[in-house]
């Protein structure tokens, strides 16, 4: 995980990395976690199915299913809400995720790099952030 003021490039080193990996010319998607209701992240992140929640007209495939066998980048990871930490680390974990208003388990393939401006450090003293995810990204992405 990368740490650093919102605006230094951080999205810019992810995707020089990306471009000099196996993974290279396959999809690479960015989300800002800080710049979506709570509320939208999951069906961001993991889909949904129609019907799952008002408004979800039709199925919709979330940035994993997009991501698969790229590269996936989390901007601002630190503005996500605790409940959505569990489900990213579980994914994390498992390498499997549900969509909104599935019990499927679904696959994906895909490397994660995430930043964040926030000193996460205070957060996790405060249990508002889990240490578990922050140990997970940091293995995963750009340190």
């Amino acid at each position: 995980m990368a740490l650093g003021r919102t605006g230094t490039g951080m999205e810019l080193a992810a995707r020089a990395l990306d471009g000099t990996s196996p993974r290279q010319g396959n999809p690479f998607v960015a989300v800002h976690c800080g710049a979506l209701p709570a509320e939208l992240l999951e069906s961001e992140l993991f889909g949904h199915l129609r019907g799952a929640f008002t408004g979800a007209h039709r199925d919709q495939a979330g940035v994993l299913a997009t991501a698969h066998r790229g590269t996936l980048f989390l901007g601002e990871v630190g503005e996500m809400p605790p409940p959505m930490q569990v489900k990213l680390l579980r994914f994390l974990q498992e390498g499997t995720y549900s969509p909104v208003g599935s019990r499927e388990v679904r696959h994906a393939d895909l490397r994660v790099f995430s930043a964040t401006h926030r000193d996460l450090e205070p957060m996790l003293a405060e249990g508002s952030f889990r240490v578990g995810l922050i140990k997970k990204l940091e293995r995963l992405g750009m340190r």
